[in-house]
């Protein structure tokens, strides 16, 4: 009755790697639903070697009900063949979290996909941007743009929006870091002589992490690079807390919490007497200002919902009901909202946006107990470079929205695969029941 499952091949995680990135390449193309059938070929492989489809998580029932009020926005929108469309990029997100969840057992190789597929679309967007027909909003940015494509020929492939390039790389820049870290602490370790093959790595790692940067940089996405840089101030003052707590969690803990409070505490203080100061300090940066345009949006957004609720107006549908709705304009005017919650509680309801949350509390909480935990810690470089990069993502969602609505919804839940899966309890199962029969024998 509580047969043991057969291992898992060690293969098989890098076909969920292969057939998911194969996948994503066909989604965003077409939209459609058949590359469905690619991600899921593995699982099917799995099934049949090993009995089980795939890896337990604690995600498992969050994701299957943020699934079920994506569906709802299929029911809830007026455009149905825009709305599947968006249904079938939302499912392959997470067969994209299943499959870095599945390439758990395969170690540092989903850090190394993540990081090169980052450093990769930078590249790609670097190189293929037409930077004399679409500028980006800083003109020293697209000069560089055009002095680095003056040598190349006219390359093929398709041409990425600047901020969907920027949410991309925001959510993956925290892997390329983690690669080139383990990449210097593998050299350090080595007894000399050091093998070549560490040399590459390290020399890999940089490379990828620099590309990525380098990237985003060129996207020219403030809202993107003040998201990046906030989340590494946070995981700064997190690493100094724990040098000042001298290796005490505890100590650690309480010293994060204070600066946090006082810092939240300076910013309502000088937010509230000067009223002003947020709209100066963001003209200051380079290129025009566009929060006023985003504040309007996130106030009409939020009259929307109030008259949708529990449905949401449905997957894709903002630019309808925006036009229709609230600037009364018989043409489309905006994609969506410009804010990652506002767009997921439109789309899917207030539920849908709950459910969300609640996943995102799921792996801050697990990564908070990997942090408390005494002695060797297996997952925390995975753990804080997926807190880092759901935090950039979240901080990004307050005035962007480049992976929920936007193409890059394939990596809208890919941290959260970072947290280890459940151990299965049937071999202790298994042994309950056998003490079982043999006392009652």
């Amino acid at each position: 009755m509580f047969e043991q499952r057969r291992p898992t091949p060690s293969w098989l995680p890098y076909l969920d790697l292969i057939c998911v990135t194969i996948a994503g390449g066909a989604w965003y193309v077409s939209g459609q639903w058949w590359p469905l059938v690619i991600a899921l070929a593995p699982w099917f492989a799995r099934f049949a070697l090993t009995g089980r489809l795939t890896r337990r998580t604690p995600f498992d029932l969050p994701m299957l009900l943020f699934l079920l009020t994506a569906a709802v926005g299929i029911w809830a929108a007026y455009d149905r063949t825009a709305a599947w469309a968006r249904l079938w990029m939302i499912v392959g997100a997470v067969l994209v979290f299943y499959a870095l969840a599945n390439a758990e057992p395969a170690g540092n190789v989903r850090i190394w996909f993540l990081a090169l597929f980052g450093a990769a679309i930078a590249t790609h967007f670097v190189l293929t941007h037409d930077w004399e027909a679409y500028p980006v909003k800083i003109d020293v940015l697209a000069r560089l743009g055009q002095a680095l494509q003056q040598p190349l020929p006219p390359l093929p492939g398709p041409r990425s929006n600047p901020n969907i390039v920027a949410g991309t790389i925001t959510t993956v820049l925290p892997f390329a870091g983690l690669a080139a870290v383990r990449s210097w602490r593998g050299l350090r370790r080595a007894s000399s002589p050091r093998p070549a093959g560490l040399w590459v790595a390290l020399g890999l790692g940089l490379a990828v992490l620099t590309l990525s940067a380098f990237g985003l940089l060129m996207t020219a996405s403030r809202s993107a690079w003040l998201a990046v840089l906030a989340a590494l101030l946070l995981a700064g003052m997190w690493w100094v807390a724990g040098w000042l707590g001298r290796g005490s969690p505890q100590r650690r803990v309480w010293i994060l919490a204070v600066w946090l409070v006082l810092g939240l505490a300076v910013v309502t203080v000088v937010v509230l007497a000067y009223p002003g100061v947020s709209t100066a300090l963001i003209d200051l940066l380079p290129g025009p200002s566009s929060i006023g345009a985003r504040a309007d949006f996130m106030r009409d957004g939020v009259i929307l919902l109030r008259d949708y609720p529990l449905t949401g107006i449905g997957l894709g549908a903002f630019m309808m009901v925006y036009s229709s709705y609230v600037m009364l304009i018989p043409v489309g005017y905006a994609t969506h909202g410009h804010n990652l919650f506002l767009n997921v509680a439109l789309e899917q309801g207030l539920l849908g946006l709950l459910i969300f949350l609640w996943m995102c509390a799921l792996l801050f909480r697990e990564f908070w107990r990997e942090q408390l935990r005494s002695g060797e810690q297996r997952h925390s470089g995975e753990m804080a470079a997926a807190a880092l990069a759901l935090l950039a993502i979240l901080l990004h969602g307050l005035v962007d929205d480049p992976v929920h609505c936007g193409r890059a919804v394939l990596l809208l839940v890919s941290p959260l695969a970072f947290v280890p899966s459940q151990p299965r309890e049937r071999r202790g199962q298994r042994s309950r029941w056998v003490l079982l029969t043999q006392a009652t024998a």
